[in-house]
Parts: C-alpha cells; structure tokens; sequence
C-alpha cells in the first residue's frame, strides 16, 4: 500500500508510513456510512385494520337513554291499561259512569291516548336505536320525541278538558309534560355541542 504524501509502498497492515510518518488510510478502518442516526426513532406507520376506538358516552348521554328507557316503559304499561280498561270493561262502564255522550267520547279518547302512548314506545326504541349507532339523524329523532312528549299530553289534557267541562291531571300527565320540556331545553343545548359524535 502506498502512501498518499509521499508516494513510499509501505506493508499492507501499517498504520503509519514508514518514511514520512503520515497516518496511512487503512480501506478496513473506514466504517460504512449510514444514513440512519443513532438516536433517531423509526417511522412506521402500524396499520392493522382496526377501526378507531368509539368514543364513550358522557354522563348526559348516559341520564338520556335511561330516561327513555324508564318512559318507554311507563307509556307501554299506561298505555295499555287505557286499551284493557275498554277491552275488559267495555262501553257500559265508561257510560255508567260518565253518562251515555260523556262516557262514549271519554272512552274514545282512552283508546286513542293508549294507542299513542304505544306507539311514542315504539318510537322511542327507534330513537335509543339511533342513539346507539350514533347515527346522524340521532339528534333530530330525540328532539321530535320530546316535541311529541309535550304535544301529546297537552292535547288530550285540551280533550278531556272540553269534554269535563274542568281541567283533571294526573301524576303521569303532569309528569311526562315537565319532564319532556326540562329534557327538550337540555337536549337542544347538549346535542347542538356534540353534533360530531352523530356521523354515521
């Protein structure tokens, strides 16, 4: 091997020139370079298919399907003592205690408030179905369901009301029109911030 300075052939293995004592440039001492830095982290981007974790739901969404769940089962329970009290006791009784015209249109308006209070149920099980599935038209479902919740009460309030000739409220119907209002106003306020978890 032959020294770059001074041009002297030195042995192989030397490290330094034998006649000039310039420091030989060995081809095993040079180390391969690499591109890759000691310290450095490697970007791998890890795809294994997996969908994105769901997010949980909050406290409120929490407080809302139990809601739903306990008036699903008050309006199905109500509503069908209302269709029952007819198909057991029939119109002599409504008549009996009514009178004839009283008693005909009080039952009329038992049968139709027990066959809406079913079907706000079975509406209300679409609701929590789109609730689960954070689907898009999720919010706009639960805020019809309360607008129903208010509506219908207040209309057979107005009905039994024109046929008394006084105002009569139970504890269910005081109930499902405060709790549907205090429920409307909160779910309006609640939904309209988390429009983005109701994608699908």
């Amino acid at each position: 091997m032959f020294c770059t300075k001074c041009g002297t052939d030195n042995d192989d293995s030397a490290r330094f020139c034998v006649s000039c004592g310039a420091t030989m440039s060995c081809p095993q001492d040079a180390a391969p370079q690499s591109d890759v830095q000691p310290n450095a982290q490697p970007n791998v981007s890890v795809d294994n298919g997996a969908a994105p974790a769901p997010k949980k739901a909050n406290a409120w969404s929490s407080i809302l399907m139990v809601y739903l769940g306990v008036t699903i089962i008050c309006n199905l329970v109500y509503g069908f003592m209302k269709i029952a009290t007819f198909l057991f006791f029939g119109v002599g009784l409504y008549v009996w205690v009514f009178g004839e015209l009283d008693g005909i249109l009080i039952m009329l308006s038992d049968i139709l408030s027990g066959i809406g209070l079913v079907a706000i149920a079975v509406f209300e099980v679409f609701v929590i179905v789109n609730l689960v599935k954070r689907k898009a038209k999720a919010p706009l479902l639960v805020i019809v369901f309360n607008v129903v919740c208010i509506a219908a009460p207040v209309i057979y309030l107005l009905a039994t009301t024109l046929i008394h000739g006084f105002l009569s409220v139970s504890w269910y119907i005081t109930f499902l029109i405060i709790s549907s209002v205090i429920f409307l106003i909160v779910d309006a306020v609640y939904l309209s911030k988390h429009k983005g978890d109701f994608n699908k």
